[in-house]
């Protein structure tokens, strides 16, 4: 009787266990929809609204997102950490400093992406991203210190590690070098490695890395020095800025004053009311969007100043104009070079240029195209 008892006891304790796990399951699985990430403290760069979702905090949120570019192009964890220690950039702990293990945490976390999670439940677009995907993914492919290779070596040689990417199928395209049979010099190769745990590439691109950096370099450059280029675009952005943070306050304002109205359920029914809410879901989604694009482009403007670094392009390292690309551009997405009977596609045919934001930067036909 005594085991059977102590029996019983156990299996209504599991009862209860699984009773508890099952309500808190359902619990997070909710707060995640309504947009709520699951963590002790906001994350840096974040603060929590009073319904406890995140909202952009500066400046540290222009900190953290610098310290992803930063690492897209080499920099070190401790590198990481002294930039946001001179930002006066802190954890959430409000530790005054990082260790190498909170930097990478940082880097890795894709709560900056938009997500609000709880283990595996995830939602995309809960609040405004720092980062975008692809800056996150260049930030995340950084292995053995990809870009700080000594001077000469064959990674050094490329501008845009982290940046071109596979049309086929979209993963980032790595380095590698070969060897130019008359001269025997090494050169670098942008290539995609074609296997991956999701299949094989169907179209794997693989370009020489001096053509297509001397393409996108020249688009970009002629892009920024137009009338009404980018350079001017940037420094308009920076003027809308308020306009865009205003516009996105009142949607906001706008989707808790409907949610939040036990009335309108039962004046409009159940369904009005769920199409009412994602109307205005959209529109602070679409205001998030704007001002995104707009601090991105406003950060560009910053970066230049008054175009002193355009000036000083001819002098500068191909580290410094990486840094300066992963501040401009989004991906270089390249094809494959099907050739046209004996000849390739030329580089311009073959590459689509994607800024920061989303855009992609037009083609100008009036660049000089290196040859195939």
């Amino acid at each position: 009787m005594g085991r059977f008892a102590i029996g019983i006891l156990t299996l209504i304790a599991e009862l209860e266990l699984e009773r508890i796990k099952g309500g808190w399951e359902t619990a997070v699985s909710t707060a995640v929809g309504r947009g709520v990430h699951s963590s002790a403290k906001p994350p840096t760069g974040y603060k929590r609204d009073a319904e406890s979702r995140l909202f952009r905090d500066e400046p540290a949120a222009s900190g953290v997102a610098e310290a992803f570019r930063k690492r897209a192009t080499g920099a070190s964890w401790a590198e990481l950490t002294r930039f946001l220690e001179e930002k006066e950039v802190y954890p959430p702990s409000g530790n005054k400093h990082w260790s190498k293990a909170g930097v990478s945490a940082l880097i890795k976390n894709p709560v900056y992406l938009g997500q609000a999670r709880s283990g595996k439940v995830v939602k995309e677009g809960a609040h405004e991203p720092l980062v975008t995907r692809a800056e996150f993914d260049a930030a995340q492919s950084v292995k053995k210190s990809l870009f700080k290779q000594q001077d000469g070596s064959v990674a050094s040689k490329a501008m845009l590690g982290g940046l071109a990417r596979c049309a086929g199928c979209g993963h980032t395209l790595k380095i590698t070098g070969n060897t130019d049979k008359k001269s025997g010099d090494r050169y670098p190769v942008y290539y995609c490695v074609g296997r991956y745990a999701k299949g094989l590439c169907p179209a794997r691109a693989t370009v020489r890395a001096a053509l297509l950096d001397a393409h996108v370099e020249a688009q970009v450059l002629a892009a920024l020095q137009a009338e009404d280029g980018l350079l001017a675009q940037a420094v308009a952005a920076s003027e809308q800025i308020e306009a865009s943070a205003r516009a996105q306050t009142e949607a906001e304002h706008e989707l808790d004053l409907f949610v939040n109205n036990p009335k309108l359920l039962s004046l409009l029914g159940e369904q009005k009311f769920i199409e009412g809410a994602e109307v205005r879901q959209r529109a602070l989604d679409e205001a998030r969007l704007v001002l995104a694009q707009a601090r991105s482009q406003s950060a560009l403007a910053e970066e230049l100043g008054d175009g002193d670094l355009l000036r000083a392009w001819p002098d500068l390292t191909i580290q410094e104009r990486r840094r300066l690309m992963h501040g401009l551009l989004e991906q270089v997405v390249v094809t494959r070079a099907d050739r046209r009977g004996r000849h390739a596609r030329p580089i311009g045919e073959r590459t689509e240029i994607v800024l920061r934001g989303g855009s992609t930067l037009e083609p100008r036909a009036n660049i000089p195209v290196p040859d195939a």
